[in-house]
């Protein structure tokens, strides 16, 4: 495994715990709106430059931007982030950049004390920003162009010490003390003469709005310098306006002083070249303006609580609440404000240092075959199972540690160097329990169980061979998530498969630790059987799901459960509302058997198959009873059997949307294989051009007149000729109650149709062969295969060896006979001689018989063929995908490799008993009989 060069030894790591500036890559990852508030910013730039052009009463700007997350989200680090990319350090290097933003400082109230003011801060920031625009100003002093620029400051080239800036910076300060009562009690008792004593009073009159006045000048005094500064620049090619940025970070983390805090932004805020960007959480900012405000009132004063209605609508703590909210709403805006993401199983993956996310910190700590990563046929880069991240904490804050402590162990104790992870290790040991212990502590969720977890589910000694995990202790937290109502159902789930992935992770890295393996089992099926929600009844492609789980690994159980979780609606029954699903029967399973593929592939379950043909040999053998594995290779089997052209038909006429083939069933009963041979007689009759379809109709002939069967088929042959012939010329135009009038007419019509073949045939009906010779060819290979002395494969070739197609058409009930034969031992899973012969052979019977149409009238032929122009353009449900016809070739190989490997190696276990594979089949024979 490749190594990044850096991260030799005795390398300094860079990854760190706390706020850090996260780079433009990554803060996208967490402040998706990034981009927009860079934006708003250069709209703020934009607009200070026309503020004052235009006569009459200027409206005070507002250019206050929030970042509003929970605590941990990253808000600090995008704060820093958005820093840097306003100021960059290479500022130095390009001076003109230098100067039109200007960081005039952070302001954190968590750090203030009780004797600490927020507005003196913004002063004393401002003071260092006009300290340093002075010093800058008397720098210029050595060119000429800089000296007139800057008159004022200059006498004789003699940079002047009592400057405007200097004096309007004096005067705010000076301002400012008048506005603190502690000064104005000192200038009230402080006077010489009534003459001064009145002057003194004068500047305490109104000294707030002075002071905002001396503010705001002080502020444009800065800008107006700036401007200039940026002007006599000689790298300032574009007249670019300059802004001062004040950052204020967790403004609502100090309660009783976030309501001081907005109004002193209030103070400074409405200068066109300020930006304020602060950050905080909304609801406790909210809940701490609307503290504040309850506190004014002295509510204890007149008897009254906040819970105290003032009328039949709201309560005073509801009124301070709403009025809390429009409070903030003129402070910062809802346009400027930026929530941060609250990461989820699909973002954890790629929380990243310097671009190596989460992810490939595990893939170094745990390899690929991992809990938290898989990697498709054909995919270079690994994908992430999603829902093994639920393990992780929901905000950066938490993650960050977790990533932290893997990427130590993986520069002490990199994968290659597997010797060092030895169970006999005490460091090794130490590492990998403060890793878990990690885990705990950093998750929200599993801190607060952190007394149960460590008391009962993982049992800490002083070394693995002494530790263990109690998977025991676990039914407590599965009670609570059978139990619980819908609110915490998910919840305690999450928390159950949290414990689960730290179990797993803990028995894998100190593989001496004390685990019952079956009760492990155990909790693991009840856990992926909740996620699968297999408490409710299951469909047939639940049941699927749930054998399939009992026969993967722990890893590969979490990728599928991962990959079902986007359609557990089509595993099971929902009570109040059965089985309806908008999407169809064949979507539902394409996608079940594209994900069984996708298991099937080398860094995940290749031998599956193998397993389930030798399990569900053994259980006929000796048990006699079957589980839903045969399930999934009847599945499996059925589908990949299946041809394009099939798929392709059965969906097109499958409209209306109730599936035609429950139609079929409702309608003709006890006619296996009756849809399908429908199907085939659809294909066939479709492949025929007009005029060979003309001759086929011929050799029919007409129905009787006064049929009422064909009644139906009469009126819907006519609508669907006349749209056929409008849309010839013109583009086909229907109105949704002219296609629902269609639509229950074909419905009527399949009906009549359906009804017909029952009550006139009753099953008598004929099946037509495309060509009898390449049936018969078939059944000869069938009839030459190796059998063995006495199994049930000689036994069917007996009873068939007879059966062979006589002509071009053959009684339903003689192909139901011989087919019927041939299934009964393809499926039958006690014994192994036969039953790939009889595969291809129903795969030739399948594909060679089709239902004859002569057992219809030549209208509802006709019908039948007008129908697909229509649905053509109707019918949203048609697929015809390339992706899951080469998974079909492909199955088909997995399906036949997987039978020989079985059969292959159950002889290999009778040639040890000195036993041939057919005794063993005759064997059970005897037993039976």
């Amino acid at each position: 495994m490749n190594r990044n060069e850096d991260e030799g030894a005795g390398m300094v790591s860079k990854v760190s715990i706390g706020a850090r500036n996260l780079g433009e890559e990554a803060v996208r990852k967490t402040l998706p709106t990034f981009d927009l508030l860079l934006k708003q910013i250069e709209q703020i730039r934009s607009s200070s430059l026309h503020v004052g052009n235009d006569n009459g009463i200027q409206t005070p700007p507002n250019n206050t931007i929030g970042i509003f997350g929970k605590r941990g989200t990253g808000k600090t680090s995008v704060l820093y982030t958005l820093i840097n990319k306003l100021i960059p350090a290479e500022h130095n290097k390009q001076k003109h950049f230098r100067f039109h933003n200007h960081n005039l400082g952070i302001i954190e109230p968590d750090q203030f004390g009780d004797n600490t003011k927020i507005m003196g801060s913004i002063v004393g920031l401002l003071k260092k920003a006009a300290e340093k625009q002075i010093m800058l100003i008397k720098d210029t002093g050595s060119h000429r162009r800089s000296i007139d620029a800057f008159e004022p400051y200059f006498n004789k080239g003699i940079f002047i010490p009592g400057n405007p800036l200097q004096q309007q910076l004096n005067d705010l300060i000076e301002y400012h003390l008048y506005t603190e009562s502690e000064y104005r009690n000192l200038l009230v008792h402080t006077y010489d003469d009534l003459a001064t004593h009145i002057k003194k009073s004068s500047h305490l009159l109104t000294p707030d709005i002075e002071f905002k006045e001396k503010l705001h000048g002080l502020i444009t005094c800065l800008v107006k310098n700036q401007r200039i500064l940026l002007q006599t620049s000689q790298d300032n090619k574009i007249k670019i306006e300059p802004l001062f940025f004040i950052f204020i970070d967790d403004i609502d983390l100090k309660m009783t002083r976030s309501r001081e805090l907005l109004e002193a932004v209030l103070q400074y805020a409405n200068h066109p070249n300020v930006v304020t960007v602060l950050s905080g959480d909304y609801e406790i900012l909210k809940e701490s303006v609307m503290l504040d405000l309850i506190r004014d009132e002295q509510l204890h004063f007149s008897n009254l609580r906040p819970i105290s209605k003032l009328n039949d609508k709201e309560t005073i703590m509801d009124r301070k609440k709403n009025l809390a909210h429009e409070y903030i709403k003129k402070m910062i805006p809802p346009a400027r404000r930026h929530q941060l993401l609250y990461w989820n199983n699909n973002t954890i993956p790629g929380f990243s240092f310097d671009n190596e996310t989460l992810m490939d910190q595990l893939l170094k700590m745990f390899g690929e075959s991992s809990l938290f990563s898989h990697r498709s046929v054909g995919e270079e880069k690994l994908q992430p199972i999603t829902i093994s991240y639920t393990l992780f904490d929901r905000t950066p804050r938490g993650i960050v540690n977790v990533y932290y402590h893997i990427n130590e162990i993986n520069q002490q104790f990199p994968l290659e160097m597997d010797e060092h992870r030895n169970i006999n290790n005490p460091e090794w040991f130490n590492i990998v329990k403060a890793l878990i212990d990690t885990i705990i502590l950093s998750s929200t969720r599993l801190v607060v169980e952190q007394e149960f977890i460590l008391e009962h589910f993982i049992r800490w000694g002083n070394n693995s061979s002494n530790s263990y995990i109690d998977y025991a202790a676990l039914n407590y937290v599965i009670d609570e998530v059978n139990q619980n109502e819908k609110s915490t159902h998910q919840e305690n789930l999450d928390l159950l498969l949290s414990l689960v992935l730290i179990g797993d992770i803990a028995k894998s890295l100190l593989i001496n630790m004390k685990v019952d393996q079956n009760k492990c089992h155990e909790i693991q099926n009840h856990l992926f059987d909740s996620l699968l929600k297999s408490k409710d009844t299951k469909t047939k492609l639940g049941n699927i799901a749930e054998s399939i789980i009992k026969h993967i690994t722990f890893r590969n159980s979490l990728f599928f459960v991962d990959q079902a979780s986007e359609h557990t609606e089509w595993l099971s029954y929902k009570k109040s509302e059965g089985n309806v699903h908008s999407e169809s029967q064949e979507i539902q399973e394409r996608w079940m058997f594209m994900l069984i593929a996708t298991l099937l592939e080398k860094d995940k379950e290749p031998q599956l198959l193998v397993r389930l043909y030798l399990q569900l040999y053994q259980q006929n053998r000796n048990e006699k009873k079957l589980d839903y594995s045969r399930g999934i290779l009847d599945f499996l089997s059925e589908r990949s059997s299946r041809t394009e052209l099939y798929d392709y038909y059965s969906n097109l006429y499958a409209y209306p949307q109730q599936d035609w083939s429950e139609l079929i069933f409702s309608w003709v009963r006890n006619t296996t294989h009756f849809n399908e041979l429908f199907v085939n007689m659809l294909i066939q009759l479709n492949s025929l051009d007009d005029h060979s379809f003309d001759s086929y109709v011929k050799e029919i002939g007409s129905e009787p007149e006064g049929v009422s069967a064909t009644a139906e088929a009469s009126r819907l042959k006519k609508i669907l000729t006349n749209i056929q012939n409008q849309s010839k010329t013109q583009e086909l135009s229907l109105t949704p109650n002219q296609n629902a009038a269609i639509l229950r007419r074909i419905k009527k019509f399949y009906e009549d149709l359906l009804s017909r073949i029952r009550d006139d045939h009753q099953g008598l009906f004929e099946v037509e062969w495309k060509s009898s010779d390449s049936v018969n060819q078939a059944m000869d290979v069938f009839l030459n295969g190796t059998d063995g002395m006495k199994t049930k494969y000689k036994e069917v070739k007996e009873l068939i060896k007879n059966k062979k197609v006589q002509n071009k058409y053959e009684a339903y009930a003689d192909y139901i006979e011989r087919r019927h034969k041939v299934s009964n031992l393809a499926n039958n899973y006690r014994v192994w001689f036969g039953r790939k012969e009889a595969d291809n052979l129903i795969k030739v019977l399948r594909e060679q018989s089709f239902l004859a149409p002569k057992n219809f009238y030549a209208v509802e032929l006709h019908v039948l063929r007008l129908l697909k122009p229509y649905l053509l353009q109707v019918n949203e449900n048609i697929i015809q995908d390339q992706e899951y016809e080469a998974a079909k070739v492909q199955m088909r190989q997995n399906l036949s490799s997987a039978f020989e490997e079985a059969m292959s190696i159950t002889s290999s276990e009778l040639n040890a008993l000195d036993m041939e594979l057919w005794e063993d089949e005759d064997s059970e024979e005897r037993e039976n009989a």
